[in-house]
C-alpha cells in the first residue's frame, strides 16, 4: 500500500533529517516470522529505538511506534522483545496460587526484568535469567547477550481482591536500554 501511495523509502538512507515515526503492524506479521521481520527492519533503518507499544483486543492487534530522530544510530541491531508463557496456557483454569513460566529475549541489549500483569495491573515479578536451551535453534540469529538465560518464572498468590472468573495475564518486559514493552495477553479463568 505504501508503494501505491508514493510512500515506501528504502530505509534511513532515503530519509531527511527531520524526525521520523515508524509504525510496523507486529501482529500483522505471523509469529515464527516476526524476529525476522525485526532484524530486516534493522537492516533498513539501523538499530530500533525503544518502541511505544499500543496493543489493541488485548494484543490481538499490536502496533509498535519507532521514533526516529537525527542521525542513524549504530550499533548492533536492536529489536523489540519477544516473549512466550509456557504456563499456564490460555484460557487455562487455574488456582489463586500458580506459577508462571515461559521465555524471552530482546536482541542488541537483552531484558533486565519480566513482571507479570493480571488485567493490565502488575502482581508478580518474576525471576528471569533461567536456562532456556535450544531457544536460539528456534529463533536463529538472536543476538541477545543473555542467551541461552532467557527463561523466567514467578510464583503468583492472588488476594481476595481478585474476583474468580475471567481474567487477561500479560507481561511486561524491561530491557536493558530502558525500554518497558507491554506483550500481549492471554485469558485465564480463576477458580475459587
Amino acid at each position: 500500500q505504501l508503494k501505491l501511495w508514493g510512500l515506501e523509502t528504502a530505509g534511513r538512507s532515503e530519509w531527511s533529517a527531520e524526525p521520523v515515526l515508524l509504525v510496523v503492524a507486529a501482529s500483522e506479521v505471523e509469529y515464527k516470522n516476526l524476529h525476522a521481520h525485526y532484524r530486516s527492519l534493522c537492516g533498513r533503518v539501523g538499530p530500533l529505538p525503544p518502541p511505544q507499544v499500543l496493543n489493541i483486543d488485548h494484543g490481538r492487534q499490536r502496533f509498535l511506534l519507532f521514533a526516529f530522530e537525527g542521525a542513524p544510530a549504530a550499533g548492533p541491531c536492536t529489536t523489540p522483545g519477544m516473549a512466550w508463557i509456557d504456563a499456564p496456557s490460555s484460557n487455562a483454569r487455574i488456582a489463586r496460587r500458580f506459577t508462571l513460566s515461559g521465555w524471552a529475549f530482546k536482541d542488541g541489549v537483552g531484558l533486565a526484568a519480566v513482571d507479570v500483569l493480571l488485567d493490565g495491573r502488575p502482581i508478580a515479578g518474576a525471576t528471569y535469567g533461567l536456562p532456556y536451551e535450544g531457544l536460539q535453534n528456534d529463533w536463529p540469529g538472536s543476538t541477545d547477550p543473555q542467551h541461552p538465560d532467557v527463561g523466567f518464572r514467578a510464583n503468583v498468590v492472588l488476594g481476595a481482591d481478585v474476583p474468580a472468573g475471567r481474567h487477561w495475564l500479560g507481561l511486561r518486559l524491561r530491557g536493558r536500554d530502558g525500554s518497558t514493552e507491554l506483550w500481549p495477553e492471554q485469558p485465564v479463568v480463576i477458580s475459587d
